[in-house]
């Protein structure tokens, strides 16, 4: 199966509405068929890992390892997590690294592979120069995400002292039937840290916007009844 780019899409427009805040939501990014295609991917066939920070170092533990551990266990390195999110940069989610040579070789025929293919080529990556107006990106990368219950990204800019080249952060939503009262929102604020715009979670939509901005995935409630899948990553210019 290809996929591909809705065909409806008005680039000239959509670029219109991206130069208001550098920031914008597309709905029904994809056509359908390659949507439900990757939904089933991300659903079904993705080995997941999770990701967590812990003590200001990044960590990814796969879900045997996790299985094999004490409900105890996981339990005390969640309430860690979480009580380092009350003062500082924190997240927990779980996610399938694309760019990691290792889980390619293990899983060469994952579908979500071909999105990374498609997303870098010279007729998707003008598309997307056209709607940002930065004319220098060359690439993007990506992983697959899925925020569980109790999961979250706490507020941060993705700026990079290094300047590694992250130009604008996308998210491709495939959640289903998704309720605001869940959480799991791209939250935006403003220098006072007020509310500024806030995406939810919508199936075959891209969330796209300009680094650095502030941001956040708000935590997901222990009610929430849906799964918030989604491919995120940056569009970068090196």
């Amino acid at each position: 199966m290809n996929i591909r780019l809705n065909p409806s899409l008005d680039a000239d427009q959509l670029a219109q509405d991206f130069a208001k805040a550098k920031r914008i939501q597309i709905r029904d990014i994809l056509e359908l068929e390659a949507a439900e295609r990757l939904y089933r991917c991300l659903a079904e066939e993705t080995p997941w890992l999770t990701a967590y920070r812990d003590g200001g170092q990044d960590h990814m533990v796969s879900e045997e390892r996790l299985k094999a551990m004490a409900p105890k266990e996981v339990q005390a390195l969640q309430q860690k997590v979480w009580r380092q999110a009350r003062d500082q940069f924190e997240f927990m989610y779980s996610c399938y690294p694309l760019m990691d040579d290792r889980l390619k070789a293990e899983n060469p025929d994952l579908f979500l592979y071909q999105w990374i293919e498609y997303i870098n080529s010279e007729e998707v990556l003008a598309f997307f120069r056209k709607v940002t107006g930065l004319k220098s990106l060359i690439r993007a990368d990506g992983q697959g995400t899925w925020y569980r219950k109790g999961q979250f990204l706490t507020l941060h800019n993705d700026y990079d002292p290094s300047d590694d080249g992250k130009r604008v952060a996308y998210v491709l939503s495939f959640s289903r039937e998704w309720r605001p009262d869940w959480g799991g929102f791209l939250q935006f604020y403003d220098d006072d840290f007020n509310i500024e715009a806030g995406f939810m979670p919508r199936f075959n939509t891209i969330s796209m916007f300009e680094t650095p901005q502030n941001h956040s995935v708000t935590y997901v409630t222990p009610f929430c009844g849906n799964r918030r899948l989604a491919i995120t990553g940056w569009f970068r210019d090196k």
